[in-house]
């Protein structure tokens, strides 16, 4: 079976936006990590970065239950982009 060059376009920038998300969920899970490792060892002084997106858990939850909701987000990004690359390679076989 062949596959017209359109079709070879679509499989590449579904690979494109697999490793994209796949990058930002890595993105996220290091400063989920980073932000656990600064609020355990009580660092005093130094800033968290926390995304728009989750600055009410941080507010309404406490630090710790929102870092352990931010790498549970990153990890579903993660795993959101990995999906996308297996069923890239899936459809380009």
């Amino acid at each position: 079976m062949t596959t017209s060059g359109s079709s070879k376009v679509i499989d590449i920038a579904e690979r494109f936006k697999g490793a994209a998300l796949i990058l930002i969920g890595g993105v996220l899970l290091f400063f989920a990590i980073d932000n656990y490792i600064k609020v355990t060892n009580a660092v005093i002084g130094t800033n968290i970065r926390i995304p728009r997106v989750l600055e009410w858990s941080y507010d309404n939850l406490g630090l710790v239950p929102s870092v352990i909701l931010h790498a549970i987000i990153a990890a579903i990004i993660i795993l959101f982009g990995l999906r996308m690359l297996i069923k890239g390679k899936k459809l380009a076989s």
